[in-house]
């Protein structure tokens, strides 16, 4: 799925467009772009160490909770917050987003940890391999983006020097849901060995997704949706079928008019987003790296007379998501609720 899919996507502008010690690593026979879940194993000792988890096609050995870990951004630093484990992270990066983007419940924590400067940074969002290294950490948790040659470097180079690095699952599978949040969660939980409180957690948010799909148990048809992700060469990208995004959308009783293409983002032409007839529009707010972009995408729509009988821009239908809420982490429950809300208010009287 994404991201540092958008700073992929700029990047190819330039450039033909995330160890404890003792602990080994092995490379999986599966490439990054093929490896499924996670696969966890623990060993039973006495301090349930040595763990080993299977993430984004490398096996990677804990010996012990990683003391020293590197958020390379914002989802990462919250999950890492809403674990207790704030305190093993050493240093941040923000990633594709904004402070503000952030949870209220830990914006103020994640604002006192350090930031990597802006020297250190790739693209602005992301630390080079170098600054990583430099750090001597323990761990590395970010995307599958993050663990690009052009970003943060590749899972090679993660292997050989002795660093782990874990990226989200919903970011690399073929098809993201909601239950790869969940194996992140169990995931980090064994890693660092607080496996309770990561089952407190997972209960909590599967509460959520479950009375969202029981509020809408008597919807009998979904709501057309078209996502307007962002501008490429005066053409408008979408989300297609294999994204969280899309599986949200469904989830929340609506259905991405562009649920077919069976892939994660796509370049659709005016002619085919006005075709689609869609009720609403969500509007994907890049604020990072773009600026607030949603309103100038708002006009796009508005100001072109082709989208004067889509039904969304005809009632005024639309929804700005930070792309944030949209990604393998604890905040795609907020969008999760928030869209269900917005799509069948009347399911929530």
């Amino acid at each position: 799925m994404k991201r540092l899919k958008i700073v992929a996507t700029l990047a190819a502008c330039v450039m033909s467009l995330g160890l404890v010690a003792g602990c080994s690593q092995s490379t999986s026979s599966d490439t990054a772009s093929e490896a499924g879940a996670s696969k966890s194993s623990v060993e039973q000792t006495e301090a349930a160490y040595p763990v080993t988890i299977e993430n984004n096609g490398v096996e990677w050995t804990y010996e012990s909770a990683p003391e020293k870990v590197i958020a390379a951004d914002y989802v990462a630093a919250q999950l890492m917050c809403a674990l207790g484990l704030e305190d093993h992270v050493m240093m941040i990066a923000p990633g594709d987003y904004d402070l503000a983007d952030v949870s209220a419940e830990y914006q103020d924590t994640i604002e006192a940890m350090t930031m990597f400067d802006e020297s250190q940074l790739n693209f602005g969002v992301v630390p080079t391999f170098e600054a990583v290294l430099a750090t001597d950490p323990d761990m590395v948790i970010g995307n599958f983006y993050t663990f690009m040659d052009s970003n943060a470097g590749s899972i090679e180079k993660y292997v050989e020097s002795g660093v782990n690095a874990y990226a989200s699952e919903g970011t690399y599978v073929e098809q993201p849901t909601l239950e790869h949040v969940y194996n992140d969660i169990a995931n980090l939980g064994l890693i660092f060995d607080v496996e309770e409180r990561a089952d407190e957690l997972i209960a909590e948010l599967k509460a959520r997704e479950e009375a969202v799909v029981e509020a809408l148990a008597d919807v009998d048809e979904a709501t057309p949706v078209f996502v307007y992700d962002f501008d490429t060469e005066g053409s408008i990208n979408t989300t297609g079928g294999t994204t969280l995004e899309d599986y949200l959308i469904s989830l929340a009783g609506g259905k991405n008019v562009f649920d077919s293409l069976n892939t994660q983002y796509a370049t659709v032409s005016t002619e085919e987003i006005a075709s689609m007839d869609a009720e609403w529009v969500i509007v994907n707010a890049y604020t990072s790296i773009l600026g607030d972009d949603s309103e100038s995408k708002i006009e796009t729509l508005k100001s072109d007379a082709l989208y004067a009988e889509v039904p969304a821009v005809v009632n005024d239908n639309f929804k700005v998501v930070r792309v944030i809420n949209v990604q393998p982490g604890l905040q795609a429950l907020d969008v999760l609720e928030d869209l269900a809300q917005t799509l069948h208010p009347e399911a929530f009287e």
